[in-house]
């Protein structure tokens, strides 16, 4: 009978994982694969991919809204930027297929509407959090803009929505933001938190899966990741190879 009794379960079922990777194949034959490959960053949370200081809450969101923009290779996208207590219902996008991915896009024409962007200022106190949020709300209008439906029902939209987000390049934020925990106590910075549809060990595993593509090391990985997080992405990166050599 073996030692099956001492093996560790998968991070993720197979039937997810397939689904995760044909996400992503769905996401490359939408969103300029050559774009992906040539230029999509594995954006790290850090000053060299998010620099330039602020005065304000207001300042910080735009700021990092900027630059995940231009990681996402979206900055084209005429965009307003609106504190989730000021706005009553968002707006239906006004974006149009032209003006999905591309490598050099064109100016946006003045008259167009802006793309209203939603941001929480309680989140601006945890920059992980906040860009992962926006990139969640990016890869929903990019979805919204493919001429061929994701392979998802309904219910999956908000999965490919992240799933999006990490293949626009920003899924060591999203693996680091899975767990951030809501409230506080009395003498501790109080939590923030974002609506996580990927658990941690999905959104890893979708890291993995888009450094498969990128063909990144893991040591270009790591150092990015939250420290209980590294032992989880090594054991990722294992099971996407499994999965690749089963089914060759």
């Amino acid at each position: 009978m073996g030692f099956a009794l001492f093996r560790s379960a998968p991070l993720i079922d197979d039937v997810s994982a397939r689904w995760m990777s044909t996400v992503f194949d769905w996401a490359l034959s939408q969103f300029e694969a050559p774009y992906f490959h040539r230029h999509t960053p594995l954006v790290r949370p850090d000053n060299t991919h998010f620099p330039g200081r602020a005065a304000s809450i207001e300042e910080m969101a735009a700021n990092l809204l900027r630059h995940t923009l231009a990681h996402a290779g979206l900055s084209h996208w005429p965009h307003q930027l609106v504190e989730v207590r000021n706005l009553e219902a968002l707006p239906p996008s006004p974006l149009t297929p032209a003006q999905a991915r591309r490598a050099e896009p064109p100016t946006p024409a003045a008259e167009q509407l802006p793309l209203v962007i939603p941001y929480d200022a309680a989140q601006v106190n945890d920059p992980q959090t906040l860009v992962a949020s926006y990139a969640t709300f990016l890869g929903h209008h990019l979805g919204e803009l493919a001429t061929v439906p994701a392979p998802a029902t309904v219910e999956q939209q908000p999965l490919v929505a992240e799933l999006v987000g990490i293949y626009l390049g920003f899924g060591v934020l999203f693996a680091n933001s899975a767990f951030a925990f809501k409230g506080g106590c009395g003498s501790c910075r109080p939590g923030f938190q974002r609506t996580a549809y990927l658990s941690q060990d999905e959104a890893v595993y979708a890291l993995a899966l888009f450094c498969r593509h990128k063909q990144l090391e893991a040591r270009e990985v790591l150092p990015h990741l939250k420290k209980h997080l590294r032992p989880i992405y090594k054991k990722a990166r294992k099971e996407l190879q499994r999965r690749i050599e089963e089914a060759h």
